[in-house]
């Protein structure tokens, strides 16, 4: 089940139902950026707002990239792997993101 937002913001599926220095592409964004908008989208989508972790690198949100984050149930403390793609076909901070969490808890 896929949930979908536009403009920074994500859809998450499942049963829970990105600082580098130098110089950083323009289809990049922090970890907690992504982490806040994951967490945004399921608690708009569920009512509750989990705990994300993206990891501390920087997240490249170039159109198709992937990368993985946990997401924590507060309320049972169950943590669940989360895939994320982007998608960014005009490049830059306009993006969607296509969450898909898993039904299983690690």
């Amino acid at each position: 089940m896929h949930f979908g937002t536009r403009a920074a913001s994500a859809a998450v599926g499942g049963a829970l139902a990105v600082l580098l220095v130098g110089c950083v592409p323009a289809t990049s964004a922090s970890p907690s950026t992504v982490s806040d908008v994951i967490a945004e989208t399921i608690e708009r989508t569920i009512d509750v707002r989990p705990l994300v972790d993206c990891g501390t690198d920087v997240i490249d949100t170039a159109d198709g990239a992937e990368t993985s984050c946990t997401v924590t149930d507060p309320a049972t403390a169950s943590t669940h792997d989360a895939r994320i793609r982007f998608i960014n076909p005009a490049g830059g901070d306009d993006f969607t993101v296509d969450i898909a969490v898993a039904d299983e808890p690690k």
